[in-house]
């Protein structure tokens, strides 16, 4: 679902929808633009909708869209950092990650870390450009909640 994100632009909600098409009546999902002042929208399909997706996260310059996904259900379910061109709105990388049964996902302020954290007192730490794992920190502190990163 959609998050504050402190990289859209003033005035706009931009997320990941599912939606069902028309035509052969599949779920789709696609990245979607909300206009809170005019209350118009685009939409763009992307693929076929998976087993569930988190909110979108978009880079400092609102290039790079991610997200994480998640392909199956239970014990068989699969972790995927998703990454997105935003100006073609299309899937441009993903890559599979061990993901905890529940937790959360943010950008660094700068965009250049991707954080999971939630489900111990501890946060991961993964490269946006590679999504491969840099460190485990833990924070000896509740990370439950949301957790937004501003840049220093």
């Amino acid at each position: 679902g959609p998050g504050d994100d402190p990289h859209d632009l003033p005035g706009r909600l931009t997320a990941l929808f599912n939606s069902t098409d028309p035509v052969v009546h599949r779920r789709v999902f696609g990245i979607a633009q909300f206009d809170l002042t005019s209350r118009n929208f685009d939409f763009t399909p992307v693929g076929p909708s998976t087993t569930g997706m988190m909110g979108l996260r978009l880079s400092a310059d609102r290039k790079t869209g991610y997200t994480v996904a998640f392909r199956d259900s239970l014990g068989n379910r699969k972790s995927e950092f998703w990454v997105f061109d935003m100006a073609s709105r299309k899937l441009v990388k993903t890559i599979e990650f061990p993901g905890p049964i529940n937790f959360r996902f943010t950008l660094s302020g700068d965009g250049k870390d991707i954080y999971i954290y939630g489900s111990a007192p501890v946060m991961e730490i993964y490269d946006a450009d590679t999504l491969q794992h840099k460190k485990s920190i833990d924070v000896n502190a509740d990370l439950t909640t949301g957790l937004i990163v501003v840049p220093g």
